[in-house]
């Protein structure tokens, strides 16, 4: 994310050249969507370095993860926490498990299903969706 270009952000999408799983599209909410509408545009990279004229590095995002956690109350919590997190929230939703691998940039459902983790509320809700819908 840190080698993002603008021209790697058009029509509300981000299309990544190279990520753990090859060229791929990132679809963007809304409100991500906004963020980065709001962002000056000052040169080629979405997240310019302080000095020079590349990406900004790794450093630069480990210092704003850490005060984002800070400010958040959650010391503990890793940015790839975030992806588990996404995936639980859209099973949560109703999303299918290939919706869900799509959004998350995998090639098989077999490794979002990894990502998801199923409450015990989700598994007791289901089990009346089914009882219900067999009359009972």
């Amino acid at each position: 994310m840190l080698t993002l270009r603008w021209s790697d952000y058009r029509a509300g999408r981000l299309f990544l050249r190279d990520s753990k799983s090859g060229p791929r599209t990132v679809w963007l909410s809304g409100a991500a969507r906004d963020m980065l509408d709001a962002i000056e545009r000052g040169g080629a990279w979405d997240f310019p370095a302080r000095r020079g004229h590349g990406p900004a590095g790794p450093m630069w995002l480990r210092h704003f993860w850490r005060r984002v956690r800070i400010e958040a109350g959650l010391p503990d919590v890793r940015l790839h926490d975030l992806r588990h997190a996404h995936a639980t929230f859209a099973l949560r939703q109703g999303e299918s498990i290939l919706a869900i691998a799509r959004l998350l940039g995998h090639r098989t459902p077999v490794t979002t299903l990894k990502y998801t983790h199923l409450a015990d509320s989700m598994v007791r809700e289901a089990t009346e969706t089914v009882a219900a819908a067999l009359g009972g």
